[in-house]
């Protein structure tokens, strides 16, 4: 084998053992990076659950102390067995809600020198009738990201991508404003 060969990856046989996507330019073979980002998605999953279950005997914790109790772990485990995955629903529903709804609360806060309290009641206001259009802004931004999961460059397409996109909301805000 030439050296020149040697240098570009190949082996004797002009084939390398290296995913040509990852592999190649971290200099990890392709079924260690495969294996190191499996183990990164389990990691993740891992702790996602963990601290459902953490959150659901913390939210149990302080209900029982509310009523007067002391518990310990044992008397906590049963509101983590229960809730911890209806508590998961729960965060999503709710984080759909205030950020759909308070979406423009920003603009309005700035737009009428409004307090922070005034500006998400307008928010909320002004996007209820107009839902579906809110929606279609968080939609694309939510797609615009989708770029940013390719390793090396990714990041970079998503910022020009955004920021391209980031007078969009404001211009949405405008023209719910001109229809009420």
């Amino acid at each position: 084998m030439s050296s020149l060969g040697y240098l570009r990856g190949g082996s004797q046989f002009g084939h390398t053992d290296r995913f040509a996507g990852f592999g190649s330019l971290s200099g990890l073979p392709g079924y260690a990076l495969g294996a190191l980002i499996s183990f990164g998605i389990i990691l993740f999953v891992l702790v996602v659950v963990v601290s459902l279950i953490v959150r659901a005997m913390t939210y149990g914790l302080q209900l029982e102390s509310a009523k007067g109790k002391k518990p310990d772990i044992e008397q906590l485990w049963p509101y983590a067995k229960k809730y911890w995955l209806r508590l998961f629903g729960l965060t999503i529903v709710t984080a759909i809600f205030i950020f759909g709804g308070y979406f423009l609360a920003p603009y309005l806060m700035l737009d009428k020198d409004l307090s922070i309290r005034e500006a998400m009641k307008q928010s909320a206001a002004l996007s209820k009738p107009y839902s579906g259009s809110i929606w279609g802004i968080i939609g694309v931004i939510v797609l615009l990201s989708l770029p940013s999961i390719i390793p090396v460059i990714g990041w970079a397409v998503s910022f020009v991508l955004m920021l391209l996109y980031s007078v969009a909301p404001a211009l949405r805000y405008q023209e719910l404003k001109k229809l009420t």
